[in-house]
């Protein structure tokens, strides 16, 4: 199968890195998928260009404010509005190469992940996983991976269903997996009044959608690249 890989990345004043600093980890990802994937898209604009920006601008975060990361509730809001644009940037990438058959989308800074767990995500995870993705003879569901079994979604507190830095998206499934999405945190918006992250959206969109999600176990370092079930030798699509 042919791989893209989308990405993309809006500065904003967060405490815990500097735009420079994002932008090195964003350059070390685009040297890892260089000659290993068939297209490479890093999507990007104005804050006020993200589709969910009028719907959550003024309203509080879903969860307590990291206080290491944002100074004030508005940031938070900010950082979770960028989260939201995922599926936008997939989009726009499928429709600029529409011959690419599967869609990965890497946290812009997701290179920075595995340190403390001592299993870091380098160049060659990178790389080795793109290579199973590509090698995977069809994909006619979505893996995804992720830390808990499927459980209750809560309005506050952690939901740790997926890992929300790790997607592959086939293209068949991209516009009704947006289409899902938007609709979802829609939904939840007028129901909390309150900016969620990304992560509880993905977990009710897997429990309402009838979509084909995959889950497979993995935490936020090289595991969720280096647990793909599919595309080695011995692996099979159930």
């Amino acid at each position: 199968m042919k791989v893209g890989v989308v990405t993309g990345f809006i500065p904003l004043p967060v405490k815990h890195l500097t735009s420079m600093q994002y932008y090195a980890l964003g350059d070390k990802l685009v040297d890892a998928c260089a000659n290993a994937v068939d297209w490479f898209y890093r999507g990007g604009g104005s804050l006020e260009m993200c589709w969910a920006y009028s719907l959550c601008t003024g309203l509080p975060p879903a969860n307590p404010v990291p206080p290491d990361r944002y100074a004030t509730p508005e940031i938070n809001v900010m950082s979770h509005i960028v989260q939201h644009q995922r599926t936008t940037w997939a989009l726009s990438a499928m429709h600029s190469k529409p011959d690419i058959d599967v869609w990965v989308w890497l946290d812009y800074g997701i290179m920075k992940q595995g340190a403390w767990r001592n299993n870091q995500i380098t160049p060659e995870s990178v790389q080795k996983f793109i290579r199973r993705v590509a090698a995977t003879p069809a994909l006619d569901v979505i893996p995804f991976p992720g830390i808990t079994e499927k459980g209750m979604v809560y309005s506050t507190g952690n939901n740790w269903r997926f890992c929300g830095s790790t997607h592959i998206w086939p293209k068949q499934f991209l516009p009704e997996i947006d289409a899902c999405y938007k609709h979802t945190l829609r939904n939840w918006l007028m129901a909390h009044r309150t900016v969620p992250l990304d992560l509880p959206i993905w977990a009710l969109v897997e429990q309402q959608s009838g979509l084909p999600f995959r889950w497979y176990p993995a935490e936020y370092d090289a595991s969720q690249l280096d647990n793909y079930p599919y595309g080695g030798p011995n692996d099979a699509v159930v």
